[in-house]
């Protein structure tokens, strides 16, 4: 469904729902490492998602999804995981932010990333140029471990 229409919300909908599913009927068997291979299908499902964000990466159906995955693939917030440390997934996410800083779906996986050490949520976001962008956060960010 999603090779005809990447975009449609109601394919990302029911493949939410083929997942859950799926995952549901795992974890009803006796499966050897069932917890790992949950793990697997979940991480693979997140790479998928990044794969069809990286054809159009304005794609609000897939971010949001995306948002949805994350909490499912990287469940324990002090994970040592995260977006920025995964050079083209942060790059990716820049870039969506400057073409398009009101995707909703790109601030959701923004808020995941910086949720990852402890609960902050952006409040407000202006775009002042190309280039430059205020965001206001509910907690102090140190952008040096960001940017860097």
């Amino acid at each position: 469904m999603l090779a005809k229409d990447e975009r449609n919300f109601h394919c990302w909908n029911y493949r939410t729902w083929l997942l859950s599913a799926y995952i549901d009927e795992i974890k009803s068997r006796e499966i050897e490492k069932k917890e790992e291979v949950i793990a697997y299908i979940y991480h693979t499902e997140y790479e998928r998602c990044f794969e069809i964000i990286k054809k159009n990466f304005l794609n609000y159906s897939a971010w949001f999804y995306l948002s949805k995955l994350c909490h499912l693939v990287f469940p324990d917030s002090a994970y040592e995981y995260s977006l920025l440390e995964q050079k083209h997934h942060y790059d990716m996410l820049v870039s969506a932010v400057h073409t398009d800083p009101k995707c909703e779906g790109i601030w959701s996986i923004f808020e995941w990333v910086i949720d990852i050490r402890r609960p902050i949520t952006v409040l407000k976001y202006t775009q002042l140029n190309e280039k430059e962008l205020i965001i206001v956060l509910t907690d102090c960010v140190n952008l040096k471990k960001i940017c860097s």
